[in-house]
């Protein structure tokens, strides 16, 4: 007799029916698909590196996978209390190893899952808002176009620093027939000191001093130096007000 059973091809997470009429047997497959049966992407655990070029930027890299080969969206938030509240990130740049992805406010889309694919994003915290030293954290999430509950996965916290430094608060000029000795004060976070001046290199990069000289000058010459301050994060100062001498 003819007669109908329904099957669930869980393989693919996808409904089979199965028709019976006589010796004749056809099975079709439907493109719909239950989100509770849905196999979400995945990501690999994530470490932000802070920039220390005074961009403010966090860049983080995972690899994105999914069972089903789903093109995948993974949702990129931020937190500054711990993670009791997480805002959406605004995103300066996404890129991942195979094919090209979609970089837009709190998500990165347009995710090839064919293979693991490796996605690198740079989270833009000076554009969020974030100008005091402060702990983070970032969490991502990925999903598809079939549904289900997003899992995320977060990161430990660490740190953010956008505050501009202070400049040497003091600063003075020694010379002699043909030389001057520079020195300021120094500046508590400060890793290096540029100083830009008219005496030899017009600007001169030094770490962990305050002072620096300089030979071999003409006599009776007017001399100019300013110098700013730098932290481990790359924020500067403003260059300092300006001392001239004469030789």
């Amino acid at each position: 007799g003819a007669g109908m059973s329904v099957a669930h091809n869980t393989s693919s997470r996808q409904l089979g029916f199965v028709y019976v009429s006589g010796f004749q047997m056809r099975f079709v497959t439907s493109s719909l698909r239950d989100p509770l049966w849905n196999a979400l992407p995945t990501s690999t655990a994530i470490a932000p590196v802070f920039a220390t070029s005074g961009t403010g930027y966090v860049t983080v890299t995972t690899t994105i996978s999914d069972t089903e080969t789903d093109e995948a969206t993974l949702l990129v938030d931020y937190s500054v209390n711990g993670g009791t509240t997480w805002a959406s990130t605004t995103l300066a740049s996404a890129s991942a190893t195979t094919g090209s992805v979609t970089a837009a406010t709190g998500q990165v889309s347009g995710i090839s899952t064919a293979s693991a694919n490796s996605l690198t994003f740079v989270w833009d915290s000076k554009a969020d808002g974030v100008t005091a030293t402060t702990t983070a954290m970032i969490r991502v999430g990925g999903y598809d176009s079939y549904g289900g509950t997003v899992l995320y996965r977060q990161s430990a916290a660490f740190t953010v620093d956008n505050v501009p430094l202070s400049g040497p608060a003091a600063q003075s000029v020694s010379v002699g027939t043909s030389t001057a000795t520079f020195t300021w004060s120094d500046v508590t976070d400060a890793s290096s000191y540029t100083v830009s001046s008219t005496a030899g290199a017009a600007s001169t990069t030094l770490s962990s001093v305050t002072t620096t000289s300089y030979v071999d000058l003409s006599p009776n010459t007017l001399y100019s130096f300013q110098v700013r301050s730098t932290d481990a994060y790359g924020n500067t100062s403003t260059f300092s007000s300006v001392s001239s001498t004469y030789t």
